[in-house]
């Protein structure tokens, strides 16, 4: 007579554990990457000058100097997804970013990454300020922060140096949202470095 008893309590079980997942958050690990944006091809005049720039490794703040995906809540407070990371460090993503940038600019010879054993002309160097999901409107704003300055290495003499905070708002609140965006930040970010280059290349 107990059977049917044990038999309904297993069955409520299983169907209680199966809603139980299917309600569960998903813990598959997402990588995301930074991509190089294309500007087409360079000017048919030719390069700003003969010389040869050479890209340093980017540098990071604290902070940002991990894979690991951050975002914002508050004014005072970093937090890290779960789930979601970048494919590399961020710093490391964007030194062949602004190689193949200044390549498609066409404003030098050649350019190197550092380190390079060829002698250069110039050198580019780079920090991460910050990048984040900004989460204190919604559906969020990816925020990226570069600090950049362009030395003239024959002449020890600093040609450039600038900062500034790039925004792009995001369609929706999610990861690929975020990465979106932060990839459109990167590309407005890159096009001001490059044409702050160019503006000082040609004083």
């Amino acid at each position: 007579m107990r059977l049917p008893a044990l038999l309904v309590s297993a069955v409520t079980v299983l169907l209680l554990s199966g809603c139980m997942a299917l309600n569960a958050p998903d813990t598959h690990q997402q990588t995301w990457q930074l991509v190089a944006p294309e500007f087409g091809e360079p000017s048919a005049a030719g390069p700003s000058t003969d010389g040869v720039l050479l890209v340093a490794r980017v540098q990071a703040s604290p902070a940002y100097d991990s894979s690991a995906m951050a975002y914002r809540e508050t004014d005072y407070e970093i937090r890290y997804f779960a789930y979601n990371r970048w494919a590399e460090r961020p710093a490391r993503q964007l030194q062949p970013i602004l190689v193949d940038a200044f390549e498609q600019a066409g404003l030098f010879h050649a350019v190197l990454a550092s380190p390079a054993s060829l002698p250069s002309n110039y050198r580019l160097e780079t920090e991460l300020l910050h990048l984040e999901h900004d989460q204190r409107s919604s559906p969020g704003q990816a925020r990226l922060g570069l600090r950049w300055r362009l030395i003239d290495l024959s002449a020890q003499e600093v040609l450039l140096s600038g900062s500034r905070r790039f925004g792009t708002d995001m369609a929706e609140a999610n990861a690929s949202a975020f990465t979106s965006a932060a990839n459109q930040a990167l590309k407005e970010a890159i096009r001001e470095i490059v044409s702050e280059v160019r503006a000082a290349l040609s004083d």
